[in-house]
Protein backbone atom coordinates (compact mmCIF):
# COMPACT_ATOMS: atom_id res chain seq x y z
CA UNK A 1 0.00 0.00 0.00
CA UNK A 2 1.16 2.89 -0.94
CA UNK A 3 0.72 5.74 2.14
CA UNK A 4 3.00 8.57 0.31
CA UNK A 5 0.74 11.61 -0.27
CA UNK A 6 0.72 12.19 -4.16
CA UNK A 7 1.75 15.83 -5.29
CA UNK A 8 0.50 17.96 -7.83
CA UNK A 9 1.45 21.59 -8.55
CA UNK A 10 -1.21 24.07 -10.16
CA UNK A 11 -0.71 27.73 -10.91
CA UNK A 12 -3.63 29.92 -10.37
CA UNK A 13 -4.92 33.67 -9.49
CA UNK A 14 -7.98 32.27 -7.38
CA UNK A 15 -8.15 29.32 -4.90
CA UNK A 16 -11.58 28.83 -4.25
CA UNK A 17 -12.22 26.48 -0.92
CA UNK A 18 -15.51 24.68 -1.22
CA UNK A 19 -16.92 23.21 -4.37
CA UNK A 20 -20.58 23.73 -2.96
CA UNK A 21 -23.09 25.94 -5.20
CA UNK A 22 -21.38 29.28 -3.66
CA UNK A 23 -17.97 28.27 -4.34
CA UNK A 24 -18.74 27.21 -7.86
CA UNK A 25 -20.44 30.14 -8.77
CA UNK A 26 -17.73 32.09 -7.56
CA UNK A 27 -15.11 30.03 -9.21
CA UNK A 28 -17.47 30.95 -12.81
CA UNK A 29 -17.35 34.66 -11.64
CA UNK A 30 -13.53 34.42 -11.59
CA UNK A 31 -12.73 32.44 -14.25
CA UNK A 32 -15.57 34.88 -16.32
CA UNK A 33 -13.25 37.68 -15.35
CA UNK A 34 -9.93 36.20 -16.56
CA UNK A 35 -8.52 34.70 -13.26
CA UNK A 36 -7.05 30.91 -13.72
CA UNK A 37 -9.04 29.32 -10.90
CA UNK A 38 -8.54 26.53 -8.85
CA UNK A 39 -11.58 24.89 -6.39
CA UNK A 40 -10.91 22.35 -3.71
CA UNK A 41 -13.49 20.74 -1.91
CA UNK A 42 -13.36 17.87 0.89
CA UNK A 43 -15.61 15.06 -1.05
CA UNK A 44 -16.32 13.62 -4.25
CA UNK A 45 -18.63 15.37 -6.71
CA UNK A 46 -20.97 12.47 -6.44
CA UNK A 47 -21.31 12.60 -2.90
CA UNK A 48 -21.20 16.64 -1.86
CA UNK A 49 -23.77 18.39 0.27
CA UNK A 50 -25.23 20.72 -2.69
CA UNK A 51 -25.90 17.10 -5.09
CA UNK A 52 -27.52 15.42 -2.02
CA UNK A 53 -30.11 18.62 -0.95
CA UNK A 54 -32.65 16.44 -2.94
CA UNK A 55 -35.11 19.34 -1.87
CA UNK A 56 -33.86 21.58 -3.78
CA UNK A 57 -31.26 24.72 -3.09
CA UNK A 58 -33.29 28.40 -3.17
CA UNK A 59 -31.23 30.87 -4.05
CA UNK A 60 -31.50 34.55 -5.09
CA UNK A 61 -29.35 34.98 -7.87
CA UNK A 62 -28.64 38.84 -9.11
CA UNK A 63 -30.08 40.43 -11.98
Amino acid sequence: MNTRPSTRTNVANVLIVGAGAAGLRAAIAAHTSGAEVVVLGKRARKDAHTVLAAGGINAALGT
